[in-house]
């Protein structure tokens, strides 16, 4: 009964406009201090859950323990990884307990609220090594915007309107680099593990990397990827996949999830 109210209620916020600002106020409430911890092998890390979603993606680590088992296991304490799509800093922060000087870790996140959440999660685990940047990654250097997703709630932007997600009609300006260019310049280490989980740009951040890509220091690379999305850059899951096996890459596993999937990448 109690559920039935609260769904009733729920519609009556939605038909009324209300429901956002309402779960935006008791977000800021009741889940401004929250946190959770987890534990991927040695590693331990805490992380600021302040909205529901968050908690859920946190304890179920977004059906991705597999994949963040298999990251953890990768890294070497002197590896360069390049976190690109780095949302509120699950890989990011579990990547700086493993890497040491003079490894590093780079996290890209061009969204204002992730990017601010991603920074309280290092200084949460006093981790002072992530660079931050508020950078998107594509196939050109110059601005674009990203669209944020409506709800407070989630962290699903993207840097093209989606139908599958409802986000802000206006879009945020953002800085866009090719990783090319980032490491000929000399901010960015060039990396030797790379993840990848951009909401369908995927192929566009390849497409700005080829050097990087061709270049034997990168010996692995996990990524989501969205076959639902990749359309709406002028890309397609296989012409992803071909680029990776064109540069080098064995495509080594690949893990359905939902309509996306993730592909483990090795040299």
């Amino acid at each position: 009964m109690q559920a039935r109210f609260r769904r009733m209620g729920n519609r009556l916020a939605r038909g009324m406009g209300l429901y956002t600002p309402l779960r935006a106020l008791y977000n800021s409430l009741f889940l401004s201090r929250s946190t959770r911890t987890v534990s991927i092998g040695p590693l331990h890390a805490t992380f600021s859950t302040p909205t529901h979603t968050i908690i859920e993606h946190v304890e179920s680590l977004g059906g991705e323990r597999l994949l963040l088992e298999q990251l953890v296991e990768e890294l070497r304490d002197d590896d360069v990884f390049w976190d690109v799509g780095a949302s509120f800093g699950l890989y990011a922060v579990l990547a700086a307990g493993k890497i040491s000087s003079p490894g590093a870790v780079v996290a890209f996140e061009p969204e204002p609220r992730m990017r601010a959440l991603l920074e309280r999660n290092l200084r949460l685990n006093g981790i002072v090594s992530v660079s931050v940047r508020a950078t998107a990654l594509g196939d050109r250097d110059g601005v674009t915007e990203i669209f944020r997703a409506a709800n407070p709630n989630t962290g699903s932007s993207s840097l093209a309107p989606r139908r599958d997600y409802r986000l802000e009609r206006k879009g945020t300006r953002v800085d866009l680099r090719k990783g090319d260019t980032l490491a000929n310049l000399g901010g960015s280490p060039p990396p030797t593990c790379l993840k990848i989980d951009v909401e369908g740009s995927e192929g566009r951040v390849l497409a700005g990397m080829g050097n990087l890509l061709r270049n034997g220091r990168l010996r692995s690379l996990f990524c989501e990827v969205h076959p639902h999305l990749l359309p709406s850059f002028g890309d397609s899951a296989a012409s992803f996949e071909r680029t990776l096996v064109a540069s080098g890459f064995a495509i080594t596993e690949r893990t359905p999830r939902g309509s996306e999937y993730h592909l483990v990448c090795r040299r």
